[in-house]
């Protein structure tokens, strides 16, 4: 399981996210490219008038496509929402793409099929092709990562 760590991970739902999407399809992953994680993207000089940051930390972050991808675990109801919209428009300001990931979307298979299946896409990724075996993997991951309570 090392040789799949990722330093600078911040939670474990990150963590588990970052699993998900990247680990090979042996695994029950979908074989993305690994990312870079927290890793602060400066935020060019001609939109400091729009905000007081000078970078924003992406949970995982394509540079070479310019693809982020959040993991939000707060619920969207606590008044977060508009920090985290904020956050996504500023960076959709510098050219990136944010897809962002909730806990219910990795509870949910289809959920975060449907997610996945759009940051692939940015990436110009192909998934690995959805046989029994795969899915079979899937579930076994799913169920590794997700079985015990204290994590999600």
């Amino acid at each position: 399981a090392l040789s799949w760590a990722l330093d600078g991970l911040n939670s474990p739902m990150e963590t588990v996210l970052y699993l998900f999407l990247c680990l090979p399809a042996v695994y029950g992953g979908l074989e993305f490219p690994r990312p870079i994680a927290n890793y602060a993207v400066p935020v060019p000089r001609e939109l400091w008038s729009k905000t007081a940051r000078r970078h924003i930390v992406p949970d995982l972050f394509w540079p070479e496509v310019g693809l982020i991808v959040e993991f939000n675990g707060e619920d969207p109801h606590r008044g977060h929402e508009t920090q985290d919209q904020e956050r996504q428009e500023l960076a959709q300001d510098m050219g990136l793409f944010v897809i962002t990931f909730r806990k219910e979307d990795l509870l949910n298979k289809a959920r975060f099929l449907a997610k996945a299946k759009s940051a692939a896409k940015y990436l110009d990724h192909s998934l690995p092709e959805a046989t029994e075996r795969f899915d079979g993997l899937q579930s076994l991951l799913h169920d590794m990562l997700l079985r015990y309570e204290r994590w999600v």
